[in-house]
């Protein structure tokens, strides 16, 4: 009986674990989201976008990166972006468009997004658009 009673105490953690979700802590500051993460060592906070402005933070980021960027086909990604990215729709898409990448086109990619980046999504620029928006 006591065998049974831990084996099923097993299962029962076990399964737990399995189908259990990651609860991932966001923190508020100064009305921004983040999510606090190592990369490479280095402490970061991680900006949570919601997706609710014009423009996707971690989208411009990665542009900054050189990231080549893959985005889902949405209105705001391809005015930031220039219609100059790859774009999908669903599942299916993106696993075709990864599928057709090869080193060349990626490396472009990054630079055309890193181009779009400097000259769009500057704090200089940004801060002049506000100036001239208030004048």
């Amino acid at each position: 009986m006591k065998k049974k009673v831990i084996f099923s105490f097993f299962l029962f953690f076990m399964a737990a674990n399995i189908f259990s979700q990651t609860v991932i802590i966001m923190n508020k500051e100064n009305g921004v989201y983040t999510v606090p993460c190592k990369i490479n060592g280095l402490s970061l906070k991680f900006i949570f976008d919601t997706g609710a402005s014009d423009v996707s933070i971690s989208l411009t980021e990665a542009m900054f990166l050189k990231l080549p960027v893959i985005c889902f086909d949405v209105n705001t990604n391809r005015a930031s972006t220039e219609n100059n990215s790859i774009y999908f729709s669903d599942s299916e898409s993106l696993v075709q468009e990864l599928r057709s990448l090869d080193k060349d086109n990626i490396e472009k990619l990054g630079e055309r997004m890193y181009e779009i980046a400097q000259r769009r999504y500057t704090w200089e620029r940004i801060v002049n658009l506000y100036k001239n928006s208030i004048n």
